[in-house]
């Protein structure tokens, strides 16, 4: 009986073999990733992030899987807190996780060490609380994404003109940096910015800041610089109704704002890559599962302007993903290719 016992014990300690990091080698892994919510365009990374999960097991002989996880609306800290709770008592082997603002996601850091659960954050550069850790960071160059949409409106107005900007949460980093790049190009070239207001990445609440702003300004709104898709065509819908005829950008590259730029509804936005964000998130997340230190830890994707002969590549990239199918760029949302071939040029 003691030499089976051994035997037993000999072939379980074998099995769990230990990582650099002092994580257990597994057949197989969970990450848990928290967004902000299941609709477009969260769905196309969504759908990349199971896409890259499911390569990766075949590639290895593993079961790696994601567990996605989010709230109905964008702003909602309470039930981020219990979504990440709930991943917690599910023991995930890895949290991937956006913040809704910048001082309720400390806690959640907290939470993820005080679990021995590591995290990775996207979509932010938020620096973990003193005494925190962060595995690593993926997120956009959203200054350079800002600075690239002003220098288009500013074309498009002819270098001279109103501009009306439209804020998600002022909390937001990304936020604030979209915001950031957008006023250095109209700066640069003397457009006049009328009024900043947020409205919570809301359609909706988006409309209806819209109608205030034309009761108060009227036709001498030139444009409107909005950070994400969805106000910026809830503000087309008062303008429509108003009967004024202004410039209108958004940001995100979701498929309304591509269908919208090329009728005319939107001029311009910008393309945050969500299937490179599904792709590279798990790429960097199966790196830290092998126990491998991530270098760099921060890692930047870079956004591109979207006018119309880019959003046509953009809905027929978007639909394939939609679908579960790769395009025919699937390799180039790797993340060691994107950093060889793409991030350095």
């Amino acid at each position: 009986m003691r030499k089976l016992t051994k035997l037993f014990l000999s072939i379980v300690i074998g099995s769990l073999l230990i990582t650099p990091t002092g994580l257990l080698a597994k057949d197989k892994y969970v990450i848990g990733i928290y967004c902000h919510t299941f609709q477009p365009p969260w769905l196309i990374l969504q759908n990349a992030a199971r896409m890259r999960a499911a390569e990766i097991s075949e590639e290895h002989g593993v079961d790696l899987s994601v567990d996605i996880q989010a709230p109905p609306t964008h702003v909602d800290i309470i039930r981020q807190m219990n979504i990440i709770d709930d991943f917690m008592a599910k023991k995930v082997d890895m949290l991937v996780a956006i913040p809704v603002t910048t001082q309720s996601f400390e806690s959640v850091i907290r939470k993820a060490n005080t679990a021995n659960i590591p995290i990775g954050l996207f979509i932010t550069d938020q620096e973990p609380p003193v005494g925190a850790h962060v595995e690593w960071w993926l997120y956009n160059d959203d200054v350079n994404g800002g600075i690239q949409v002003g220098e288009a409106l500013a074309r498009e107005l002819n270098y001279e003109g109103n501009v009306l900007l439209m804020h998600g949460v002022y909390e937001s980093r990304w936020n604030n940096f979209r915001a950031q790049g957008i006023r250095t190009a109209l700066n640069k070239h003397g457009l006049h910015i009328l009024d900043e207001q947020a409205a919570d990445w809301d359609r909706e609440k988006g409309m209806r800041q819209m109608e205030d702003w034309i009761v108060r300004f009227g036709d001498g709104i030139d444009a409107l610089a909005a950070l994400n898709g969805e106000m910026a065509l809830g503000a087309h819908g008062a303008m429509t109704a108003a009967g004024l005829d202004f410039i209108i950008t958004g940001w995100d590259g979701s498929v309304p704002e591509a269908e919208a730029i090329l009728d005319h509804r939107m001029a311009y936005s910008v393309d945050m890559h969500w299937a490179e964000y599904g792709v590279q998130m798990v790429d960097l997340a199966w790196q830290t599962l092998q126990g491998k230190e991530v270098k760099p830890k921060r890692n930047i994707l870079k956004t591109s302007l979207i006018n119309k002969k880019y959003a046509k590549m953009l809905l027929k990239r978007t639909a394939l993903v939609k679908n579960k199918q790769k395009p025919k760029d699937w390799d180039t949302f790797k993340l060691d290719y994107y950093r060889e071939n793409v991030l350095n040029k």
